[in-house]
């Protein structure tokens, strides 16, 4: 067992491989998340699924790992649906989950299309479709990318 773990890295982002079979092979599964206590028995971590207790005796290996970089791609997604919805357009037609915006050209924002989920057909063809779309409306196509 390698347990690079102590109370000072308590609020920390760890990984801890953990034990969860033994016998002719050993198998092993990956904990990801936040130190939460660290006691000679167990350690107990702050995963998104929520808190694991950790025997001491299961883990193969422990360490802290660097700090996650920034949002995910679906926080960030969900930041820009909420911006779409609070700045609506004068124009809006959907293309699966694209928005196509039209605003009579007054800002970027509000004459672009969204990418934001699945167009609902093969990429090729939705970006034909933005394409038309804002044509039709004697617009340059643009597309607000997250």
């Amino acid at each position: 067992m390698v347990l690079a773990l102590s109370a000072q890295d308590i609020g920390c982002r760890v990984v801890v491989r953990r034990r969860v079979q033994t016998g002719e092979r050993p198998l092993y599964t990956d904990l990801l998340g936040e130190l939460t206590e660290i006691t000679p028995a167990e350690v107990v971590i702050l995963t998104s699924a929520g808190a694991v207790r950790v025997p001491v005796d299961e883990i193969h290996r422990a360490k802290p790992v660097p700090a996650r970089r920034g949002p995910t791609a679906r926080e960030i997604a969900e930041v820009e649906r909420a911006a779409a919805r609070a700045w609506p357009p004068a124009e809006l037609a959907w293309l699966g989950d694209w928005r196509l915006r039209a605003a009579g050209g007054y800002t970027g924002r509000a004459n672009s299309a969204l990418p934001v989920g699945d167009p609902g057909r093969p990429l090729p063809e939705a970006i034909e479709q933005v394409v038309a779309f804002y044509t039709e409306r004697d617009l340059p196509p643009q597309v607000d990318v997250p």
